[in-house]
């Protein structure tokens, strides 16, 4: 087991006697002894030793015992190194003004020598208790700062509010003191407000425990926060809520990017066929709750030879295409009545809009607007135009695309496959032409 270095000791006193007898006491107790015959020598000392006790001397040549006291609380910032004031047994002013110079403790001439070693033990334990709390406190905050926690307390007699320094700026409220529940609740978007009022009477009335999830107002927008909290278990403690407030505002912004990413297709934003099934379970309940006459209907889109568009322009050249036929399809729902639903649940299929209509006859409608929305030419991947590859199995006497003279976007008919409206955005091709 590594023993503990000896302590170290500095002794500040200008009568040499004095000094040697506190270095052979002291020296038999196991300390490692320093001295100084004045004030300034003892900052010096100090400075250069860094002892973890002092014995300082009042009256002193050069600087006296409360200046050089005073260098060294300047020298010694959140140390606290213990400083033991060597005063008379009547100087009572004298004691006073050590304590306001820094002093730790004092001890009166002529020395009690186990009294001195009693008060050194007991000085050097409290330093380091206080070194100790001083650590887990910094650790606490650097905690709390990285989890988003603050902590809180109500009196409910007097709705006095207090809390931890950091929760101001963790809620970025533009404010330094919330005093009162009152002022809580202020900043409490309105719609939870009610909410969160309520929860703290019931708290307050059943001494039940408070665990709610409610948006506040920020200076840079809404923050979503977790107030949880209970009543004191005994003593004083008994008339007080504590808890704590837990800024989950990044969470549920991940939750919700999870749910979204694991229904949705990440390249069109339309539905998954997980999404797909469940919205079309949805409607089919909806659908037999219906009186009779009203119709489900369900369709597809096929992109034929998708596969030879990213062969020959590039996987690119397909996701635009994908992209946009996405977005007139979403465009097309917007526009409806009927509130329809799309999805992509395979590469190269998506579902039509999934809608309920009072007749067979609305059918009609609903597919001439879907069709309608890719009746108009809307090339969306011009930027890729000059960046095409030849194709493997043309000729290599063929010229690229990019040499020919760009082919007018034209319209084309329902009886057209989608991939004719891809055929349209690009000069005549002998592979595409005749699809």
């Amino acid at each position: 087991m590594k023993q503990r270095p000896a302590p170290k000791l500095l002794i500040v006193e200008d009568v040499k006697s004095t000094r040697m007898l506190v270095k052979s006491v002291l020296g038999k107790e196991g300390y490692q002894v320093f001295d100084a015959a004045d004030g300034l020598q003892g900052v010096e000392t100090f400075e250069r030793e860094h002892p973890d006790v002092i014995l300082m001397d009042v009256m002193m040549p050069v600087m006296n015992g409360f200046d050089a006291c005073r260098r060294i609380r300047a020298l010694d910032s959140g140390k606290d190194t213990p400083i033991i004031m060597l005063t008379g047994a009547e100087d009572i002013e004298a004691i006073e003004t050590a304590f306001d110079a820094g002093a730790t403790d004092f001890i009166t001439k002529p020395i009690s020598w186990p009294l001195l070693t009693q008060r050194l033990r007991y000085a050097m334990r409290g330093a380091e208790l206080m070194r100790e709390v001083r650590q887990n406190r910094i650790r606490e905050a650097a905690a709390q700062r990285i989890a988003k926690v603050a902590f809180w307390g109500w009196h409910p007699a007097t709705d006095g509010f207090m809390h931890s320094d950091d929760l101001p700026r963790m809620l970025d409220l533009g404010v330094e003191q919330l005093p009162s529940l009152h002022s809580l609740l202020a900043i409490v978007a309105e719609s939870d407000r009610e909410r969160a009022r309520r929860a703290f009477t019931v708290a307050e009335s059943s001494s039940t425990r408070i665990d709610l999830e409610v948006r506040t107002l920020a200076t840079d927008g809404e923050r979503i926060i977790r107030i949880i909290g209970e009543r004191g278990a005994e003593g004083r403690d008994l008339g007080h809520f504590f808890g704590a407030i837990h800024d989950i505002s990044e969470t549920r912004r991940t939750e919700a990017l999870i749910d979204y990413l694991a229904l949705h297709d990440e390249l069109t934003g339309l539905g998954n066929r997980r999404m797909f099934s469940q919205t079309l379970h949805k409607r089919l309940t909806e659908f037999t709750s219906r009186d009779e006459g009203y119709r489900l209907l369900i369709g597809w889109i096929d992109l034929h030879r998708f596969h030879r568009l990213n062969d020959e322009l590039g996987e690119t050249a397909g996701d635009a295409v994908l992209k946009q036929i996405a977005d007139r399809l979403r465009a097309h729902g917007s526009a409806g009545t009927s509130s329809p639903y799309c999805s992509r649940p395979r590469q190269e299929r998506i579902r039509s809009p999934i809608s309920t209509a009072s007749s067979a006859g609305c059918a009609t409608p609903f597919a001439s607007r879907t069709r309608k929305s890719f009746s108009t030419a809307r090339p969306a991947w011009h930027s890729h135009r000059n960046t095409v590859r030849t194709p493997s199995s043309c000729s290599p006497s063929r010229k690229r695309r990019s040499d020919l003279p760009a082919r007018k976007a034209v319209p084309f008919s329902s009886r057209h496959r989608v991939d004719r409206a891809v055929a349209t955005h690009w000069p005549s091709n002998k592979r595409y032409a005749g699809h």
